[in-house]
């Protein structure tokens, strides 16, 4: 991996634009305004089969194969701004969208929420921001347990459907996190250690061991999570989304490892 610290700053910057220029010929951004706005746009258009719309278009974002337009608002967490607030929501009272998808990002860019709104709930939990002339809406409890809400982060998280053994299932979004915040390679490495009932001490002190460039504070994140997996009695279905994300880190060497892990 880079060693970052060691860039100068004028590196960084062209570091910076050769990302943007790669990210530009993958066709995942477009005008550069935002990047993490153009990447979601792209992102949701791209898994959940609907079509970007021009970048001049008002209101919407995108459109589903049954015509339904989709307006895509985004937020990336930093370690300082863990905020949950949308950024403006215009000329709501036109009825230029349908849905609201939104996603929040954790700060490693992993998937923390991802939503559709129906248009009407933009008015019920947002507030009017006279100043900016639009709505603000918040990803609050109480608008994520509404059963008018959709979790669609699975949708986002698989690469393609679930089709081990021809099984075809509704994924926890829980598990979907908690493989996000494990690592989909940590996870298979460190199976049969929590398997065979391995400590959370032991287990910490292993990974702080072979894996030397981790502070002990990710691993012990990382070693809950995999206990809460196999606690919840979830580890079969984390196998699976891992078997089925087409990952580029999931090799044909990790992929017989999951074989064999799934039919034990």
């Amino acid at each position: 991996m880079m060693d970052l610290s060691q860039l100068s700053t004028v590196e960084l910057m062209q570091l910076n634009q050769l990302t943007l220029d790669e990210l530009e010929r993958r066709e995942v951004i477009r005008t550069r305004n935002n990047p993490v706005s153009e990447y979601t746009e792209w992102l949701v258009a791209d898994k959940m089969q609907m079509e970007l719309a021009a970048p001049s278009t008002k209101g919407y974002d995108a459109t589903t194969l049954d015509g339904r337009r989709i307006q895509i608002k985004s937020r990336k967490n930093n370690l300082k701004n863990k905020s949950l607030v949308l950024g403006i929501i215009r000329n709501y009272e036109l009825n230029q969208f349908d849905e609201l998808i939104a996603v929040i990002y954790n700060t490693d860019f992993s998937i923390r929420y991802a939503i559709s709104i129906p248009h009407e709930l933009v008015k019920e939990y947002g507030f009017y921001n006279q100043h900016q002339n639009g709505y603000t809406l918040r990803i609050s409890n109480s608008l994520l347990i509404d059963p008018r809400v959709k979790n669609i982060i699975e949708f986002l998280y698989q690469e393609r459907p679930v089709t081990y053994e021809k099984t075809v299932e509704r994924l926890d979004s829980n598990t979907i996190r908690d493989v996000q915040t494990i690592g989909m390679q940590t996870f298979v490495e460190y199976y049969q250690c929590v398997e065979s009932g391995m400590n959370a001490v032991e287990l910490v002190e292993k990974m702080v061991t072979e894996h030397p460039e981790w502070k002990e504070s990710t691993a012990r994140t990382k070693a809950s999570s995999m206990r809460r997996v196999f606690k919840n009695g979830k580890n079969i279905e984390a196998l699976k989304i891992i078997y089925n994300s087409n990952h580029p880190a999931i090799t044909d060497e990790i992929k017989t490892m999951l074989s064999t892990l799934l039919n034990d």
